[in-house]
């Protein structure tokens, strides 16, 4: 279930890339058990009322979701619970991640991990991060991201006197520039999509207008977002809980290299993003929780097998994470973007940062 058209037509079509691409995989081995996996797919458009249908629809259709992404994934979750059915992949919302069918390859619900926050408050000091901006896209999933990541931010010593909520599709971001000038801004962070952030940043980079801390997140790492900022990424520092999966990290992760092989193969046109780095993950969730079920397996019998996964990594392409506990992962890396690229910094060369901070669950 995805987003593939409406508004904002291809939103998600990575995550549906990806899905299919671990799938190509695995029946390139002969399948399960001697059985070939399908995907079907359903399109939400971007309309709250047409996942849920289509969650209706599919889900007496097909034995589990797989990789599914939609800004609106909380509107079908509960027919997903009431249903029985498998929801293998990565939750935006809260809604959809606290159902108990919902097995996430990275939960990241009700909290954030606290590393990062930490490192940067060290490594920026109170001048700094007691002046960060902070925008959110207004769109639930958005909102419930931002306020688990802004609330961990605050308990360490964060402030943030500017921000507000964006429209999707916004595009002058004039007015918040100049706000942020007024008001000393130091820092800033944004919870949102690429092209949200690309438009940010450009606007900040066309009225000369730069921050120590521009801290845009894992969105943000994407072929598309340096180019699409006009130069307003250079210098932006990222983090997140993934490896550098578009490419950079090829030669020292073998999965990445294997993940950018498939994508290659199922659709050369697919540029890499977030969404398909996750769905090519939560198939690999998968599918070694069905090998583990073995050659009859039950819907039941997955979830109860899923509930035991509590340590998930997809082979380094992800930082370690608790799915079967809900618990997201501590472990972190730092992206820069320098020259026009992006770059590891003060990471190790193939692994994750562990030792800053542990997740940390809010209410």
């Amino acid at each position: 279930m995805s987003t593939l058209s409406g508004p904002v037509p291809g939103l998600f079509k990575g995550a549906k890339i990806g899905a299919q691409a671990y799938l190509n995989y695995i029946n390139s081995q002969g399948g399960l058990f001697g059985r070939k996996l399908q995907l079907q797919v359903g399109d939400d458009q971007l309309d709250a009322g047409q996942n849920k249908s289509q969650v209706d629809d599919l889900s007496s259709k097909v034995f589990a979701f797989l990789g599914s992404f939609s800004v609106n994934d909380d509107a079908g979750a509960a027919d997903m619970q009431a249903a029985g059915v498998p929801d293998v992949g990565y939750a935006l919302s809260n809604a959809r991640s606290d159902i108990a069918v919902n097995f996430s390859p990275q939960p990241n619900a009700h909290g954030w991990r606290s590393g990062p926050l930490k490192y940067f408050a060290q490594k920026f000091g109170p001048t700094v991060i007691q002046h960060v901006a902070f925008y959110t896209e207004d769109v639930q999933s958005a909102k419930d991201n931002a306020a688990g990541q802004r609330a961990v931010a605050t308990s360490i010593g964060y402030r943030f006197p500017v921000g507000r909520l964006i429209e999707p599709n916004e595009a002058n971001f004039t007015g918040d520039v100049l706000q942020m000038q007024q008001n000393g801004i130091k820092g800033i962070i944004l919870s949102g999509d690429e092209g949200t952030m690309s438009r940010f940043a450009k606007a900040m980079k066309d009225q000369g207008f730069s921050v120590a801390f521009a801290n845009w997140g894992a969105s943000a790492y994407d072929p598309a977002w340096i180019g699409d900022s006009g130069g307003g990424a250079e210098g932006a520092l990222l983090d997140q809980s993934l490896s550098l999966y578009a490419g950079e990290d090829r030669n020292v992760i073998p999965e990445d290299a294997l993940f950018l092989h498939w994508m290659q193969v199922t659709d050369p046109s697919q540029k890499i993003d977030i969404f398909a780095a996750y769905s090519w993950a939560s198939g690999k969730l998968l599918v070694d929780a069905l090998k583990a079920v073995g050659a009859k397996p039950t819907r039941k019998a997955l979830l109860a097998q899923l509930k035991t996964v509590h340590s998930f990594d997809d082979n380094g392409l992800l930082a370690p994470a608790d799915p079967g506990s809900k618990v997201g992962a501590t472990c972190w890396l730092q992206i820069k973007v320098q020259g026009g690229k992006f770059v590891r910094v003060d990471e190790p060369a193939n692994g994750y940062r562990c030792t800053d901070g542990p997740w940390q669950r809010v209410a």
